[in-house]
């Protein structure tokens, strides 16, 4: 729950987290939160997909430059393998 908690604190920053925080936020996402663990019968939310969320909107205020030269399967480093990604540059993405 405690990356639920930076998360959201992040949220309500005055500015978005540097690119070397949101490369540790991702890290986090991809080896603490179990994409298995039950839902909440309330939300239909567990934690993987409350942060993941959360870093869907940290990422959209990120300035544009910064995804330029932005890879998700270098992000992804060695858990590349197990995401499905696509090649679509992100800037023509949205």
């Amino acid at each position: 729950m405690a990356l639920v908690v930076e998360v959201a604190a992040l949220l309500d920053a005055p500015a978005p987290p540097n690119e070397d925080h949101l490369a540790s936020l991702l890290e986090q996402l991809l080896t603490r939160c179990d994409r298995a663990k039950v839902v909440n019968a309330h939300t239909k939310y567990n934690e993987m997909h409350t942060v993941g969320l959360g870093l869907c909107a940290l990422l959209h205020e990120v300035p544009l430059p910064y995804y330029e030269g932005f890879s998700v399967a270098a992000a992804l480093g060695a858990h590349a393998a197990q995401v499905v990604t696509c090649d679509e540059a992100l800037p023509l993405m949205s």
